[in-house]
């Protein structure tokens, strides 16, 4: 059975320079009753979240005949609920939908979300009531949509960054290339084991992509580690003779 919660958590849109710009939130609070009395036990999704990672999307509206605006690259349990991250597309609904979910943000709103799964298990609130509220105990994640208003106050977006949004400092942007990378490399991995489930292997041009990925990351890593090596002082009565050095090497090198 097809089921949809409204679920109103927190939404973030986050920074992605030279991108179509990225968002975090939480999907759904767990053990917390939502307006429809319905309550989603901890961890109820879990086991489809691999699944949902590769073929989920997040829509606008639950509307499944329109092509989606965002698409997931991580997603978890934790104390609160489900949380996600995800990367918006570049078309124009899907920046249309950025734009509206950061402005309302900026503004000090809400933006807020609903979960589209079929429900597998789960028990009734109310033993007394068997077509009454839900307790969802195991479900198939299939969506998570943008809508106007949710059936869980906690339930949107907190984070929604654009194209220049860029990290703010040092530490930020060190943190959000270590998680861009970690993110690929998983979606890598994961694309890698769903073609060897098949009897495949990754194509010819994702390979090299890779490959020169893979020496890319070789060269900024020997310069990293070049930036990370500790500064000689200079001594002041050396310089007079090290530009000396400098010239005469100089005219070596041009045959004076």
């Amino acid at each position: 059975m097809r089921k949809t919660l409204y679920t109103d958590m927190k939404f973030e849109v986050q920074a992605d320079e030279g991108g179509p710009g990225r968002f975090a939130g939480y999907a759904v609070t767990y053990g917390q009753p939502l307006i429809s009395g319905d309550v989603v036990k901890f961890g109820a999704f879990d086991a489809s979240l691999d699944g949902f990672l590769l073929r989920g999307a997040l829509l606008s509206q639950h509307d499944w005949d329109k092509t989606p605006v965002g698409m997931f690259t991580a997603a978890k349990s934790d104390d609160h609920g489900l949380w996600f991250e995800g990367v918006w597309h570049s078309t124009e609904d899907a920046q249309t939908s950025r734009t509206i979910a950061q402005e309302r943000i900026a503004a000090g709103k809400s933006v807020a979300l609903s979960v589209g799964f079929l429900l597998e298990e789960f028990e009734p609130v109310d033993a007394k009531d068997k077509w009454g509220p839900v307790v969802v105990t195991n479900g198939t994640l299939l969506e998570v949509s943008l809508v106007g208003v949710g059936n869980d106050p906690n339930a949107t977006l907190t984070q929604v960054h654009g194209l220049r949004d860029g990290p703010n400092t040092f530490a930020q942007h060190s943190e959000a290339v270590l998680a861009t990378v970690g993110e690929f490399v998983e979606r890598a991995r994961s694309l890698r084991e769903m073609r060897g489930s098949e009897g495949r292997g990754l194509s010819e041009t994702n390979t090299a992509r890779l490959i020169d990925l893979a020496e890319s990351a070789e060269q900024y890593a020997m310069a990293v580690r070049e930036l990370c090596r500790p500064v000689v002082p200079v001594q002041t009565e050396m310089v007079p003779l090290l530009l000396e050095i400098e010239h005469t090497l100089a005219r070596v090198g041009g045959g004076i």
